[in-house]
């Protein structure tokens, strides 16, 4: 683990210690670990997710539920309002005090969500990126 990455990990665990609110953001191309560092960054229910919101609508409408219809439907979403997800994951962060976002797409995302509060954002990037 590189230096950076423990230094977060130890800012993560004396937020929690402290119970104030926390929202980590973690970015960076697919395939170069952002996951795996979610999973190793903290545990607990933590994690947010934005496609369970997408597969709950997706049952609404019953379609089925996979990698195309999930995207479809954000692309939908994004069309009408590119900034969707704050409110669900502002509102989660008042519940949990802290939740870590995995794979936000859109930089307008992050900048509001950097806008509305605390908030740690985490660039992963390998070689592959090259």
């Amino acid at each position: 683990m590189t230096r950076g990455l423990l230094k977060n990990k130890q800012f993560i665990k004396r937020r929690i210690k402290m119970n104030k609110e926390l929202l980590i953001i973690v970015i960076g191309y697919s395939g170069t670990g952002k996951s795996a560092f979610t999973s190793s960054a903290i545990s607990g229910n933590y994690k947010y997710s934005s496609s369970k919101i997408m597969i709950e609508e997706l049952e609404k409408r019953q379609l089925p539920i996979n990698h195309d219809t999930i995207f479809n439907l954000s692309k939908e979403w994004y069309a009408k309002d590119q900034y969707w997800q704050v409110p669900f994951i502002l509102k989660e962060l008042r519940d949990k005090k802290l939740i870590i976002v995995d794979g936000l797409r859109h930089t307008e995302e992050v900048m509001r969500l950097k806008e509305c509060g605390r908030a740690l954002v985490i660039r992963i990037y390998s070689n592959l990126e090259n």
